[in-house]
């Protein structure tokens, strides 16, 4: 007996001791991890570095910045881009803008080839000297575009742009410049933004014509290419501000849903609906009718008697459009992580250490960068409410019920995922969803990231790109991939060049305004414009012996 209880003493003892031994490694473990946590966050805080600047300045000797003034001066305008109108509107400023471009830009006609394509844009090839590299292209709108695809945040006279270009070329042609790579320069009328129809009529119309498909059809295959879409931007990133050059390798989509009540068959239609515009709609109803501006969507079932809307049909178009304000959910991944860790050096130390380790912060740092106005559109898909009509309970209207909303999908989303991610979301309302109209879907990077690639997303382009924005704008504390905030005509140049990138060095204030106004171009920065763009084409291009034309 006594061997037996002095046996159990001896394993509760041996156990207890085993236990607690567990128990101390187990702690010393979890120490030893956490140290190692510490030491890796502290390390790549410390260890947190920009990328060196290219060193010059971007010079053009030859340039005249009197005349240059006066040549962009005096462009004439073409009218803003329709899709429904491109070869009328073009054919109607197109003319006189393009003896201008003649008249203005001697050498460049008479060194460069031109081309008309579809009546409305314009070829030139600077032929290089070395027909084995591939070319670069180069490529801006004629006319003026709206930035962000409609939603009242500015137009852009892209013009600008095409007259930079030319005014770079012309000035590299007086140094006798010569290059040894071929350079494409691609001017055409349409606005990269809105395809119209619920397909994206317009893209599908020329997925493969204008411009990219003449290049495609000739065999042409450019090793890069830039248009538009980026910028100098400042209030991007939270806590840095100075500009940061944006360069887009990827770019959002753009849908626009409609919202109807079910109605069993031959329901009557209420009367005398009364419409909200909650944004600027381009409905296209044939009679103009009453605009009425609120805040918050949640606002409007509160209004009754004070010009709202409520009750029936009104109430669940409130409550619908009100779940699409929910954030969709964030994520940081592909250009938006890069660009983060790019900026990052840049940022105060304890934002640094949470964007300098991911892995370990991502979702609260996905969360907070939701939430503000700047960086919002680099981690989620966004909604813009635009319109809410509803009616009374009288007799029937031509009219119907109806709410409109835009949504801006983020690159890893897909038009069909979003749609029934929404289905989703108002799944208990007895409301039809419907896609009204598509600025075409969603455009991953291009080029796209190989797995562990140092590089990330930059490309050779990228790199060329970088040099001329840091010789040009000395203000820029960095250069980084990123993803263009509305559609752009850099969608139609993939699978035509290798690499597509949208920057034009226009200096943008972020959220105040997502697109460059004309207006806010100075003489002097339209000048650093064009030295960008003369600095681009020579850094990319090469030279070969000058030969002066006078």
């Amino acid at each position: 007996m006594h061997e037996r209880e002095g046996s159990w003493l001896v394993d509760s003892r041996v156990e207890r001791h085993t236990l607690r031994d567990l128990l101390l490694r187990a702690l010393v473990a979890a120490v030893v991890a956490a140290g190692l946590v510490t030491v890796l966050v502290v390390v790549r805080l410390v260890f947190s570095s920009p990328a060196p600047i290219p060193t010059g300045q971007a010079q053009l000797d030859s340039l005249d910045e009197t005349a240059a003034v006066d040549r962009w001066a005096s462009a004439p305008d073409l009218p803003p881009f329709r899709p429904e109108s491109a070869v009328d509107s073009a054919r109607e400023g197109g003319n006189r803008l393009h003896q201008h471009l003649e008249e203005s830009f001697p050498r460049t006609h008479r060194n460069l080839r031109l081309e008309r394509i579809d009546d409305t844009s314009l070829l030139y090839t600077w032929e290089g000297s070395d027909p084995e590299l591939a070319p670069i292209l180069l490529a801006a709108h004629q006319g003026v575009t709206q930035a962000g695809a409609g939603d009242g945040q500015g137009r852009t006279a892209m013009k600008t742009v095409m007259l930079a270009l030319l005014e770079g070329v012309e000035g590299l042609l007086a140094e006798g410049f010569s290059p040894q790579r071929t350079v494409l320069l691609a001017f055409s009328v349409d606005g990269g933004a809105w395809d119209g129809g619920p397909n994206g009529a317009s893209a599908a119309r020329e997925e493969r014509g204008g411009i990219p498909g003449i290049l495609t059809q000739r065999g042409i295959h450019p090793t890069w290419a830039l248009t538009e879409g980026g910028g100098l931007t400042t209030g991007l990133v939270p806590g840095v501000v100075d500009p940061v050059a944006l360069v887009g390798v990827a770019e959002r989509g753009v849908l626009e849903i409609e919202l109807t009540p079910r109605r069993g068959e031959g329901a009557p239609v209420p009367a005398n609906s009364d419409e909200v515009r909650l944004e600027d709609d381009d409905s296209g109803d044939p009679e103009p009718r009453p605009r009425r501006r609120y805040g918050p969507v949640g606002d409007l079932a509160a209004r009754d008697g004070d010009g709202g809307i409520s009750g029936g049909s009104a109430a669940m178009l409130v409550q619908a459009v009100s779940r699409l304000e929910e954030p969709f959910a964030p994520r940081i991944e592909g250009p938006g992580r890069e660009l983060l860790e790019t900026m990052a050096p840049h940022m105060d130390p304890g934002t640094r250490m949470l964007i300098r380790n991911l892995w370990l912060f991502r979702r609260p740092v996905a969360r907070a960068l939701a939430d503000e106005a700047g960086s919002r559109e680099l981690v989620r898909t966004t909604s813009i409410p635009l319109l809410i009509r509803a009616g009374t309970e009288e007799g029937t209207s031509s009219h119907p019920d109806l709410a409109r909303v835009r949504l801006h999908l983020a690159p890893w989303e897909s038009v069909e995922g979003v749609v029934e991610l929404v289905r989703d979301r108002l799944r208990d309302l007895d409301v039809e969803v419907s896609v009204r109209q598509v600025s075409g879907g969603p455009v991953p990077p291009h080029p796209p990231a190989s797995p562990g690639a140092e590089n990330g997303f930059r490309g050779e382009g990228f790199d060329r790109i970088r040099e001329a924005v840091h010789r040009t704008f000395p203000d820029v504390v960095a250069v980084t991939p990123g993803v263009a905030l509305h559609p752009t005509a850099g969608r139609r140049y993939h699978g035509v060049a290798d690499e597509v990138y949208r920057f034009a060095p226009f200096r943008i204030r972020v959220p105040e305004s997502q697109g460059a106004l004309e207006e806010a171009v100075s003489s002097t920065h339209y000048l650093a414009m064009v030295r960008f763009y003369s600095a681009l084409i020579r850094g990319s291009s090469g030279s070969v012996e000058p030969v002066r034309d006078s």
